[in-house]
């Protein structure tokens, strides 16, 4: 049964609370103290809190920078005095939701019941979430706010035409106005223009005048414009690849906005201090919803309804789903945060296009920013997204790898395990990717694209016969990738399937996810961001791997049967605990 934390400070909403038939645990707290001390220790679901307190802006605010109470909805409960009137002011107050003290129980009763996903009334009308309207309502209000607004528009521009028509201008021409003050009322000013005779022309020091104050307004507007071109920076992923760019701005710790482009598609990364805190993307495909579509998240049946909803309310997808059930309140910062992540590792597979960095501060109301430095993008981006051929322009196939003993950020930063920066310390120069690969068990190509991270991140260098190759790769350069290059990259993806699926067939989910049974949760998700960019169907597009699209189509379905199970601790500890029987 789904848990709900009150705090409700007057007689009449609890009241309301006692009488709505809802199938939740109830929890009363008097105190904003006793909220974050029960947030903290127990499991909720769902906070409401009565917006007429003052107070409670603040107690939101505290609540969101807890673990547990970043994820959880809050309802506000409107009241004399309350200055929440639109879900913008509610979003800004830290909240999810509001509804008005004098919605009807039953109102109210549908509002907990929608948020924390149960079932509702089927006969029942769906209401907008602050001001419980139906759509039509809403529809047929604005309608009628249009027209008000385009009529009082004409009868203005009307006023206007007429007054202009009357209107001499010659008779203010190059005439100073004079301003005069009432001391004993220093707001209120009155203005007097002496007018000018008609037949008065307009003299050619006047002209030489208006001409000197347009040229120096054209060149101001225009040593702006240069100024503002200084700020930016712009390029092309052929020759700095994204994770070229991205490395640059961790190493100067750059703020702003980093714009992609390819195609018809535009995306952008918002940067603070060097780090990713959000990215967009213009493209239908990179919506949230048709993420969790593709990913099996979403039904078929799902997904309409959602797309539908958030077309005709054009409310956000997240709170949508969350409303609908279709998602867990408690999912929907995870899955937000998996979408933006989602949006730069498929930009590390543009091979083309173009780039451009804006520097300032961005100005954003997004509760949800995302967590994953800049290093580990660039590391799990080349392993998981980046083809093998762009690998191969950044450490050639005889390069010889050595540690260079610091780089851009620390190791730490990375997110790579003890375990997978085991081979770094042997990185001396004189020994090569395949027999390294070789001494530590691990595929070959996945250590070529650790190393490529690990050189974009300045940690290591690589020296050998085709070195100058390797050196311009990790700043875009030529492409030097051969058909036969391409071939023998097409055959890895054939072998890597084909290994990946005796995996499969096997049913050992530590071993599909390649985790040891005692990984923590930090390295399972790692883990599973890392294979489901490998098997990633978009790999899978040219005519040499066409066929093998049903079999990673199987792969991916399996690959997020065991990523369910194991990321829940609870679940992994029984399926380790069967395991061990077995």
């Amino acid at each position: 049964m789904p848990r709900a934390l009150f705090l409700i400070r007057k007689s009449a909403s609890e009241e309301a609370l006692s009488r709505a038939d809802l199938p939740v645990e109830k929890i009363f707290a008097d105190q904003a103290q006793e909220v974050i001390d029960i947030v903290s220790s127990e499991q909720v679901d769902l906070c409401v809190f009565e917006a007429s307190d003052t107070s409670i802006r603040q107690l939101c605010d505290d609540l969101r920078k807890t673990p547990r109470g970043a994820m959880i909805p809050i309802l506000l409960i409107g009241g004399e005095g309350t200055a929440v009137e639109n879900i913008e002011e509610v979003v800004q107050w830290g909240a999810d939701s509001f509804v008005d003290q004098d919605a009807s129980d039953a109102d109210l009763a549908d509002r907990i019941a929608t948020i924390l996903g149960l079932e509702a009334p089927e006969d029942k009308e769906p209401r907008h979430p602050v001001d419980g309207k139906s759509l039509n309502e809403i529809i047929a209000q604005v309608e009628q706010e249009h027209s008000r607004l385009m009529e009082e528009s004409l009868e203005r521009e009307q006023e206007i035409s007429e007054g202009l028509d009357t209107l001499d201008p010659k008779t203010y021409l190059h005439k100073p106005a004079t301003i005069e003050h009432d001391l004993d009322d220093p707001l209120e000013v009155s203005t007097e223009f002496e007018p000018v005779p008609d037949e008065e022309p307009i003299t050619q020091e006047f002209e030489e005048q208006q001409t000197k104050v347009m040229e120096q307004t054209e060149e101001k507007e225009q040593a702006e414009t240069e100024e503002q071109a200084e700020e930016g920076e712009d390029g092309r992923l052929e020759v700095e690849p994204i994770w070229s760019v991205l490395a640059s701005l961790r190493s100067r710790r750059a703020t702003g906005v980093l714009t992609l482009m390819s195609g018809n598609v535009e995306r952008k990364i918002f940067m603070e201090e060097g780090e990713p805190t959000m990215a967009t993307s213009s493209a239908r495909e990179d919506r949230l919803i048709e993420l969790l579509h593709r990913e099996g998240r979403l039904n078929d049946r799902q997904y309409e309804q959602a797309a539908m909803t958030i077309g005709a309310s054009g409310r956000r997808a997240g709170v949508v789903l969350v409303e609908k059930g279709l998602i867990a309140s408690r999912e929907l910062f995870p899955l937000v945060r998996h979408h933006y992540e989602t949006i730069i590792f498929d930009s590390f597979a543009w091979s083309t296009g173009s780039w451009r960095f804006a520097q300032g501060k961005h100005q954003s109301s997004e509760r949800v920013l995302l967590d994953l430095p800049t290093a580990s993008i660039i590391v799990e981006g080349l392993r998981s997204r980046a083809p093998l051929a762009e690998i191969q322009k950044i450490v050639a196939r005889d390069a010889r790898p050595k540690n260079t003993g610091g780089g851009i950020c620390p190791l730490e930063e990375t997110g790579l395990s003890d375990r997978e920066l085991e081979p770094l310390e042997w990185f001396d120069g004189t020994r090569g990717v395949e027999e390294l690969a070789q001494r530590f068990s691990v595929v070959v190509d996945d250590l070529y694209a650790l190393i490529a991270g690990l050189v974009v991140l300045g940690w290591v260098h690589v020296t050998g016969g085709d070195e100058e190759r390797s050196a311009a790769g990790a700043q875009g350069g030529e492409n030097l990738w051969t058909d036969v290059d391409r071939r023998q990259e097409s055959r890895i993806e054939m072998a890597r399937v084909v290994d990946k699926q005796a995996q499969v067939a096997q049913g050992n989910y530590f071993a599909i996810m390649q985790v040891p049974p005692e990984a923590s949760g930090h390295e399972i998700r790692k883990a599973y961001r890392r294979l489901r960019g490998l098997f990633a169907i978009e790999r899978f597009v040219t005519p040499e791997l066409l066929d093998l699209q049903p079999k990673v189509m199987e792969i991916r379905f399996v690959l997020d049967e065991a990523y369910e199970i194991l990321r829940n601790t609870s679940l992994r500890e029984a399926y380790r605990a069967t395991m061990d029987v077995q």
